[in-house]
């Protein structure tokens, strides 16, 4: 949800539907001081202030005028997209108004060399007018434990552990089969499948219980706000089954527990890396932000960020769910087959 302050005119308006229509965020006109005190609740993911002169300002020859947007950063999903969209609406607003003034400005030609001079003078008023924007844009970032960089890192930090957790959780199934466990394990009358499945559900179990601990503790502890229960459980099942799943490949990869400990290192601290668990992505350059995409952190972190952003929810992140639960299933299928060869060997 958005907050938008400021006088009622045909810009706000224009404005306002421009947002509803982009179905980034549903849009609220409070008074200042509430907005403010939304937004740092975390209740908001931003506040768009419009000056009440904005209006006279941008019709008129010369005038200036600044909005400002005061962003979560915990609703990192809907609050870049809000400003990425106040952005892109102001910005057309400027170049239909740097074309119209350049038209006004030209001459009506009488020849074609005439019409060669004013075809330059338009060119270089739309330029003139595009190169001195009358609207300027300051965006901040509230700060606090509700809503802000603290919350960010609770999720970043919850996901990277519970990766490191279940990688760590599949090389004590290597060092049974080192031991001999295993084998052991085949004089039980049991079969083969059961064995298998039951480490693979206790890997997932580790991995779930770990995370939702987290998040519990973190949230009556340090007020993290995750979103609601409901949410919060189903993106718990999710990211621990895709923790799973990257833990069954190094279980199937992995023959030693030393190789264990190398791959799990490697896993855990380059997706952690360049997937957001150690600084946000918005910080990061353009191509690392797209080598993002192949991490677990990334789509997990998500996953939490879009369940606990103002005005959306759980099928919000259908998408990044999809992605962790094909993480999930792949790697548990992987790491299904590994371990029924280890035992039938």
């Amino acid at each position: 949800m958005v907050a938008l302050v400021g006088q009622d005119s045909s810009l706000s308006r224009g404005l306002q539907s421009t947002l509803e229509s982009s179905r980034a965020a549903t849009v609220t006109r409070p008074e200042a001081s509430r907005a403010v005190a939304d937004v740092n609740a975390g209740r908001l993911a931003a506040v768009i202030f419009l000056p009440d002169s904005l209006q006279q300002q941008f019709t008129r020859p010369g005038g200036h005028a600044v909005v400002t947007v005061l962003t979560d950063p915990a609703s990192r999903v809907t609050s870049v997209t809000v400003v990425q969209l106040v952005k892109a609406y102001f910005s057309t607003l400027e170049a239909g108004r740097a074309g119209t003034l350049a038209i006004l400005q030209a001459a009506a030609p009488r020849d074609a060399a005439e019409l060669g001079r004013v075809a330059a003078r338009a060119q270089a008023g739309m330029q003139q007018v595009l190169s001195n924007p009358q609207i300027q844009f300051v965006t901040r970032s509230v700060s606090g434990q509700a809503a802000g960089y603290f919350s960010y890192y609770a999720i970043a930090f919850g996901v990277m552990f519970t990766l490191m957790s279940a990688a760590l959780s599949a090389g004590t199934l290597v060092e049974e089969d080192e031991r001999g466990t295993l084998l052991r394990l085949q004089a039980a009358p049991i079969g083969a499948g059961s064995i298998i499945l039951g480490k693979g559900v206790a890997l997932y179990g580790v991995c779930v219980t770990q995370l939702g601990l987290f998040a519990a503790l973190t949230s009556v502890l340090f007020g993290v706000q995750w979103g609601p229960v409901l949410g919060v459980v189903v993106g718990v099942l999710v990211v621990a089954l895709g923790a799973s799943g990257l833990g069954g490949v190094i279980l199937a990869t992995a023959r030693t527990p030393e190789q264990v400990n190398v791959y799990s290192l490697l896993l855990v601290i380059l997706m952690s890396l360049i997937g957001g668990s150690m600084w946000p992505l918005e910080s990061l350059p353009a191509t690392v932000q797209t080598l993002s995409r192949f991490t677990f952190n990334r789509w997990a972190i998500e996953v939490f960020q879009t369940i606990a952003a103002p005005g959306l929810g759980v099928f919000d992140a259908s998408g990044q769910s999809l992605v962790l639960a094909g993480i999930g299933i792949v790697g548990l299928t992987i790491a299904g087959v590994s371990l029924n060869k280890r035992i039938s060997a």
